[in-house]
């Protein structure tokens, strides 16, 4: 694994623990809410500098909201199920195999 990889795997959980405890509560009041700004800047971040599969970083939410109950996980689980979601995945299988 190249050392830039490798720096662009340990900062998308350093955004997401910056912008949980560092972003003031007087705007986010629970931690709940700068956890999930902090999981929005971890994965934009990802997705930009790519250090991993983009499926993969897709699954953040579910994972960090596993750890540190963000909301009701039915309601997260809800947003991968729902028509865009089956559609893009629908149409990026058949395009994988054939690339």
């Amino acid at each position: 694994m190249g050392k830039k990889r490798s720096i662009n795997l340990i900062i998308g959980p350093l955004l997401f623990v910056l912008f949980s405890v560092l972003l003031p509560s007087s705007v986010f009041s629970t931690f709940a809410a700068r956890s999930a700004i902090g999981t929005v800047a971890w994965m934009a971040y990802w997705w930009v500098t790519g250090p991993i599969d983009y499926a993969v970083t897709a699954f953040l939410p579910i994972a960090l909201n596993a750890l540190f109950q963000m909301t009701d996980m039915s309601s997260v689980i809800a947003n991968y199920a729902s028509e865009t979601i089956l559609l893009l995945l629908g149409a990026s299988i058949p395009a994988g195999a054939a690339g």
